[in-house]
């Protein structure tokens, strides 16, 4: 006759799954990823092309007509991480 498996041999079961699932999951994401481009997409590289014009040429504006037209208060919060990080893609992706 068999017997069921004990609840603590399924909770352990269960785990050990979630664990090899992520363990799956950080492996298909991190492999090679030195090989790959980073991420970054024309909004970002846009608000962080607005914000280093706005460093350079100084002066307050109200309203940025690139990228369809956008507030000017995203442009002001990204400019002292531009100053910290440099003109990186980093300084810029939200």
């Amino acid at each position: 006759m068999i017997r069921p498996p004990k609840p603590a041999t399924n909770r352990l079961i269960f785990w050990a799954a979630c664990v090899g699932v992520i363990l799956v999951a950080f492996l298909f994401r991190f492999y090679r990823i030195a090989d790959y481009p980073l991420g970054l997409f024309f909004d970002p590289a846009i608000n962080g092309l607005d914000a280093v014009r706005l460093i350079q040429r100084g002066g307050h504006v109200l309203f940025f007509p690139t990228n369809g037209g956008r507030e000017s208060l995203f442009m002001y919060l990204l400019i002292p991480f531009i100053r910290f990080f440099g003109t990186t893609p980093s300084a810029s992706a939200p």
